[in-house]
């Protein structure tokens, strides 16, 4: 954690530098203020004391800094090749770039809280027909309460589901004890025809630390798959069901220690209809090698505070968001329900997933 606060101090006091020439020019090309050391001084205080909360990347003030910096440099920019002395005032003081990240900064909580559905379609040449629903990154406690979970699980009921995959992240370090045991009675009450299905993400079991969030009522690993099963819920870590013409593989997450994808698929009925559950969409190649024909993922958030997920997605070899193929087998990565960390999403739509396998 001390190396993530020195790592992100660099950014950050790069900003700083930024906003002493901002203010700087301010008072001195907008307002006429004539700049003594006092001044100087002044600036570099309030400069400073701007940059310091940014050093907290997981803080809605450091997204509006950073975005705020960078609107600003866009701007300065694009005033070079715009002879407009009213938006020129509008860049130098600053007025245009605030406007900007307010309103990229409202659209993330609204869009954090309207949830909808999306749809995939998947095709397959094996003899099998499926509707499922994947709800994924609930982060419960951040921005979403069991009461608001309940209504999307109204809604959810009226879709037809052959199964119900929970891909991880359903819970996390902000979430309560109290409020994880209403949630799995309450995700219980989803109809599917073939049951409820849930891999751990590496949130859920608060390994990360609950002190942050100030949540005292905390659960463990034990505390999850007790609930989950108490409420007719399978929880998958490593293992492998056959159900009918299909086979679903869930995958313990890639923050523990875990079976290599090659073992899971080996035995497995290749003319089934093969389903990998990875609440991180990793070993994607891997597991089309070995015979998967659907990997549900989530993790990413689609990338939620853009455009550090596609930054992400380049550096880790995952993927953002969305449907690829790959042979004859598809990926879906899902930017689920809710986010981390951050009480705004931009990067990708607050959804749940409705896949028509065909």
């Amino acid at each position: 954690m001390r190396l993530l606060y020195v790592v992100s101090s660099i950014p950050a006091f790069l900003g700083m530098g930024y906003l002493i020439f901002f203010i700087r020019r301010l008072l001195t090309e907008v307002l006429n203020i004539r700049v003594s050391n006092f001044v100087t001084l002044l600036i570099v205080a309030v400069a400073f004391a701007l940059s310091v909360p940014a050093i907290d990347f997981f803080r809605v003030w450091a997204v509006g800094y950073y975005y705020f910096i960078a609107s600003c440099l866009i701007f300065d920019i694009i005033s070079l090749f715009i002879k407009n002395d009213f938006f020129k005032k509008a860049v130098h003081t600053g007025l245009i770039s605030v406007i900007a990240v307010a309103l990229l900064i409202g659209y993330g909580y609204w869009n954090m809280n309207h949830v909808v559905k999306t749809d995939f379609n998947v095709s397959t040449n094996k003899n099998v027909k499926l509707d499922i629903l994947q709800i994924s990154d609930l982060h419960l406690g951040q921005s979403i309460n069991p009461q608001q979970l309940e209504g999307y699980v109204k809604k959810m009921n009226q879709l037809h589901k052959d199964y119900v995959f929970l891909t991880g992240d359903i819970f996390d370090e902000a979430t309560k004890k109290t409020d994880m045991v209403k949630a799995c009675k309450i995700l219980s009450s989803l109809k599917s025809e073939k049951g409820i299905y849930y891999v751990y993400g590496n949130h859920d079991d608060q390994k990360y630390g609950y002190r942050r969030s100030g949540n005292t009522d905390i659960f463990n690993h034990e505390d999850i798959k007790r609930e989950l099963e108490k409420n007719h819920i399978n929880v998958l870590e490593d293992k492998v069901i056959e159900q009918d013409n299909v086979v679903i593989i869930g995958r313990a997450d890639a923050s523990y220690q875990r079976e290599i994808s090659e073992k899971l698929l080996k035995n497995v009925n290749k003319k089934k209809y093969v389903i990998v559950l990875d609440h991180q969409p990793l070993d994607m190649d891997e597991n089309v090698k070995n015979g998967s024909d659907l990997q549900l993922s989530g993790h990413t958030h689609g990338g939620q505070i853009w455009p550090m997920g596609t930054v992400q997605a380049l550096l880790t070899k995952t993927m953002r968001y969305g449907k690829k193929t790959i042979g004859n087998s598809t990926v879906i990565t899902s930017s689920g329900i809710a986010g981390w960390g951050y009480p705004i999403k931009i990067g990708a739509p607050s959804e749940y997933a409705y896949i028509k396998v065909r």
